[in-house]
C-alpha cells in the first residue's frame, strides 16, 4: 500500500500545475510533463515585469493585471505608452487633459490645459473696481459693486437743474456744500 501511494513510478498523481487538462499523470511522467505543461510557470513577456504567472493565466495577467502593461490613458491625452503601474500618477499630477475643478469655486470643471484660459474668463475671478476705490471681489459682483455701492461712482448733485453733471459718491456731501458752481 505504502509503494502503491507513495513510491510507485506509475501511481497516478495531479499535475503540480493543476488544472492544466491533463489527467492520470503517472508519477515517472511528471518531470517530461512539467517542460510542456499547457499551465506552466512562465516569467511575463514584459520587460519591467519580474513575475512568473502559470501560462493560463498569462493572457489575463497581460491584459487585466500585470503593472508594467501598456496603458491608455482615460482622458484621451496624447501620450500613447504609459505604464500601469504609473497611471495613477499621470492621472493626478501629469496629464494635460486630466480634469480639474476651477479654484474660484465656480462649479465648472476643465482639462488642466486650459486653466489659464479658464482664469482668465472665470466668472469668479478676482478683480479690483474699474473706478479705481479699494474694493476687490468676483468679477461677477464688480458691475452691482460699480453702479450701486461704489464710493467713486458718479451720482447726481443735488444742484443738476442748474447744470452739474455729477460728482463721485465720496465727495458728494462737499461738493455740493462747497464746490458746485
Amino acid at each position: 500500500d505504502k509503494h502503491e501511494d507513495e513510491d510507485c513510478a506509475k501511481r497516478f498523481v495531479e499535475c503540480p500545475y493543476a488544472p492544466c487538462g491533463t489527467e492520470e499523470l503517472w508519477a515517472e511522467e511528471i518531470p517530461a510533463h512539467k517542460l510542456v505543461c499547457p499551465n506552466r510557470p512562465t516569467p511575463c513577456p514584459n520587460p519591467k515585469c519580474d513575475q512568473i504567472i502559470l501560462l493560463l493565466a498569462l493572457e489575463h495577467h497581460l491584459s487585466d493585471e500585470c503593472e508594467s502593461r501598456i496603458v491608455a490613458c482615460p482622458f484621451k491625452c496624447d501620450i500613447k505608452d504609459i505604464r500601469y503601474r504609473m497611471l495613477d500618477l499621470h492621472c493626478t499630477k501629469q496629464c494635460k487633459m486630466r480634469p480639474v475643478e476651477c479654484t474660484n469655486n465656480c462649479g465648472e470643471t476643465f482639462p488642466f490645459c486650459e486653466v489659464y484660459e479658464h482664469k482668465r474668463s472665470c466668472s469668479r475671478r478676482n478683480v479690483r473696481c474699474l473706478q479705481f476705490c479699494d474694493w476687490e471681489g468676483p468679477y461677477e459682483d464688480r458691475a452691482q459693486h460699480q453702479e450701486h455701492h461704489c464710493p467713486k461712482r458718479i451720482v447726481q448733485c443735488c444742484w443738476h437743474a442748474n447744470g452739474c453733471e455729477g460728482v463721485a459718491k465720496d465727495r458728494q456731501i462737499n461738493h455740493q456744500e462747497h464746490e458746485c458752481d
